[in-house]
């Protein structure tokens, strides 16, 4: 039996764009997570049927607040609630990796907190499926 090569990805750094801008600096952390609703039929027979769902996709960003002008990820994620807008995240140093995605915009999930560095987070919803690009 062949193997396949598995080259496991490394993040030291990442690109993350809304509608194209750009908001590296502010973001610590970008992931997507999917679910699918699975539905299984046991007849009497015993011979159970199931089918899987369609993915729901999530992307979910991690950042620090920053209130200072109405270009941070923040004002923008609070102006932009609810309009669709493209969303892409590309390991940095790779030349073809990318994921872009079309997500509904979303408030922060906190603003403000306790003494210290102010983060929060935002789960995106994605329409569709995501379109994965391959390569080095």
């Amino acid at each position: 039996m062949a193997s396949t090569p598995h080259k496991v990805l490394q993040i030291s750094a990442a690109t993350v764009a809304v509608s194209g801008v750009e908001y590296s600096d502010a973001i610590t952390s970008a992931y997507l997570s999917a679910t699918s609703t699975d539905t299984t039929w046991i007849p009497i027979s015993g011979n159970t049927q199931t089918s899987t769902g369609v993915p729901i996709w999530t992307a979910t960003l991690e950042f620090g607040q920053d209130l200072s002008a109405n270009s941070t990820l923040t004002a923008k994620l609070i102006a932009l609630h609810g309009t669709q807008q493209v969303v892409t995240i590309k390991p940095t140093g790779s030349t073809t990796q990318v994921i872009t995605f079309t997500a509904t915009i979303k408030i922060p999930k906190t603003v403000g907190g306790g003494v210290g560095v102010a983060t929060t987070s935002v789960d995106l919803p994605i329409n569709g499926q995501p379109v994965f690009t391959y390569g080095v």
